[in-house]
């Protein structure tokens, strides 16, 4: 009987668990991807920065 117990509690537990990180994931996703993307562009900054400065270079010529 305890191991059906704990069994039920183990599976119950997992529900929640999923379906907490599923509305948590729901209401923060946009912001969460906004974050990612702020991140991401100031990341990849530097690699348009040297080919700007070629372009620029290349219009002075």
């Amino acid at each position: 009987m305890k191991s059906n117990t704990s069994i039920l509690t183990l599976t119950l537990a997992t529900i929640g668990a999923a379906t907490a990180g599923f509305v948590l994931g729901a209401l923060l996703g946009r912001y969460i991807l906004q974050l990612f993307s702020m991140i991401w562009s100031l990341l990849d900054r530097k690699d348009h920065s040297d080919e700007e400065r070629l372009r620029f270079e290349l219009l002075l010529q």
